[in-house]
């Protein structure tokens, strides 16, 4: 090759070098590119305008809009009420096409009228899901009627808001998902909008003011996460459930003494009967309202359950033993979480009750268990005051043959008893040879 033909060559790799490069991105799919826009911050989906001719207009078909504090660059607390509503009609007033979800949260005080020109705006749109989180305003905002007008809807998600559908609302036709935070509406009014939601999958209550009585329908329904006040809760047509929360608070709990004794042991019976039941979650005080039942031992047996979530006070004999006794009934167990508050100063609670269980109660499936002991009282500082908490940790690793995991954390107490705490964990008897413990101080 001559030096002729070596100079082409080069001149050639220049050229490639100095060609425009490709513009992949604008040629991908319009789905793809909506995709990409809507993870951005709404103010970085505005600023694509400004790439390029074909980017000017990209943003306004956007199908899902987010106007949350937590949103980047946004910063939508740090605007003041005027900036954030002249932020939310610009970008409403300049889009085009379908708005599948759209989400306000802030913590700014915000006019219920501009607020009602945003809901009517999309209900006339079909919007599909709607989320509207207000912070800690002194007035709840109501809901306008045309909300309750919208069958679109399959995910409805407000805060701080008051609901009040109107005479002639018959249920919405397609909601997948409700989840209502620090609400208030009437009782009969909230049953009548869950019965009337047939395809209802996903329900969550929480921060419930007061719900002394509550009948959940739900014949499609697979998730159920209730928390705050609540009191006596019936199940109907809810065969589906795989996924069960409740979080009582001390406000429930007292309310709870007004109503017939048995409730809780027919809670408890519902519950059984689940055969879909997967994955069952008890916090707060709710063990101490299973405890009010008639009796403890006729706690039902839970065969198909694969985790349980427990929050209990261990200084509180009658929680445990209700705690046990649900582990005793769940023989399929595979997961295990139980967090433990200790913060009385007692070093004789009796723990015979564990041996009436030790002859026939195995773990045989149990393979993951991680347990949070919570301790406040510097007089805890002894092996005595967490006898029964050690007591429980041994049943459970001479109990579960195929354990794999446990996970102990330890908060609220010194480097003294944390030593004293694994030197005792090192000598219980393990039914598995694989199992591997973790402490944590």
């Amino acid at each position: 090759m001559n030096e002729l033909d070596g100079i082409k060559i080069r001149r050639k790799k220049l050229k490639r070098i100095r060609s425009p490069m490709q513009d992949r991105i604008s040629n991908l799919p319009w789905n793809t590119l909506d995709c990409i826009l809507c993870h951005l911050p709404i103010r970085d989906a505005v600023r694509t305008s400004l790439l390029s001719k074909s980017w000017r207009y990209k943003w306004v078909t956007l199908s899902k809009l987010v106007f949350n504090y937590r949103s980047g660059n946004l910063e939508v607390d740090s605007l003041g009420e005027y900036e954030l509503v002249n932020l939310v009609h610009r970008v409403l007033l300049a889009h085009c096409g379908q708005i599948d979800e759209f989400k306000l949260s802030t913590y700014n005080s915000i006019s219920s009228s501009d607020v009602d020109h945003w809901i009517s705006y999309l209900t006339k749109n079909d919007i599909r899901r709607l989320s509207l989180i207000f912070g800690f305003y002194p007035e709840m905002y109501e809901l306008p009627p045309c909300i309750f007008s919208c069958q679109q809807i399959t995910h409805l998600c407000i805060n701080n808001c008051l609901l009040k559908p109107p005479l002639e609302f018959k249920g919405f036709d397609s909601p997948v998902s409700l989840n209502l935070e620090s609400f208030s509406i009437d009782t009969i009014e909230l049953e009548r909008l869950i019965r009337s939601c047939p395809v209802l999958e996903r329900l969550v209550l929480t921060n419930i003011i007061s719900l002394p009585l509550f009948k959940v329908y739900g014949p499609n329904l697979k998730y159920l996460f209730l928390e705050g006040n609540f009191g006596d809760i019936h199940l109907e047509n809810c065969s589906l459930l795989t996924d069960i929360s409740f979080q009582m608070t001390s406000d429930g709990l007292e309310s709870r003494q007004e109503f017939e004794e048995g409730s809780a042991y027919r809670l408890i019976q519902a519950l059984g009967c689940l055969c879909g039941l997967r994955h069952l979650t008890f916090s707060c005080v709710f063990l101490k309202y299973l405890a009010l039942s008639k009796g403890p031992e006729k706690l039902h047996v839970y065969k198909h359950l694969k985790a349980l979530e427990l929050s209990m006070n261990s200084y509180d004999l009658d929680e445990v033993v209700v705690a046990v006794l649900l582990l005793s009934g769940s023989s399929s167990l595979q997961e295990l979480y139980i967090s433990a508050c200790n913060d009385v100063h007692v070093t004789h609670r009796p723990i015979n009750f564990l041996d009436k269980l030790q002859a026939n109660c195995y773990f045989n499936a149990l393979r993951v268990v991680e347990i949070i002991l919570h301790g406040y009282n510097s007089e805890q500082n002894s092996i005595p005051c967490w006898r029964l908490e050690l007591e429980v940790i041994k049943f459970l690793l001479s109990r579960s043959p195929i354990l794999e995991k446990m996970i102990i954390q330890m908060f609220g107490q010194g480097i003294q008893l944390h030593r004293l705490f694994m030197g005792e964990l090192l000598e219980f008897e393990r039914a598995s040879p694989r199992v591997v413990i973790t402490f944590f101080p």
